[in-house]
């Protein structure tokens, strides 16, 4: 079964080894075949820069290598997005809802408030795309 992994859940779980996003992120690498759509990098390294920029010590070109190597490995398959969806009022997270139902994956695991709000989980589900939480994703599985 193939899973997208949204940004934000890949930023937690390397920022806080154990917790919940790490547990989810390794169980989809894992056991499922993960779909990512260039905004994953794309917001993984903005976030990096962010971060370097508030004297956090994190180098924005670590994230690019990990996900190069990851991808390399054939663990997570980064796409191209070519009909958005617009379901989500974020853009940023139409590319994630978008690569999912391009790429026919049936879970989309996030943190993100605004992917897991009731319209946007609704209006997904009549997609055949179920959204859920790292908790969750580790409840199902």
């Amino acid at each position: 079964m193939k899973v997208v992994l949204d940004a934000n859940v890949f930023i937690s779980a390397f920022m806080r080894t154990g917790s919940k996003p790490y547990d989810a992120m390794r169980k989809s690498l894992n056991d499922f075949e993960v779909i990512v759509p260039q905004q994953f990098v794309n917001d993984i390294y903005s976030f990096a820069k962010q971060a370097k920029k508030k004297k956090v010590k994190i180098n924005p070109d670590d994230f690019v290598v990990m996900i190069a190597e990851l991808e390399k490995a054939g663990l997570i398959d980064v796409v191209e997005v070519k009909n958005m969806i617009n379901i989500s009022d974020h853009d940023a997270d139409n590319h994630y809802i978008s690569a999912a139902i391009e790429n026919d994956a049936k879970i989309l695991i996030t943190g993100d408030k605004d992917l897991t709000c009731e319209r946007v989980v609704n209006e997904c589900s009549k997609l055949g795309l179920k959204i859920v939480t790292p908790a969750e994703f580790l409840e199902m599985f």
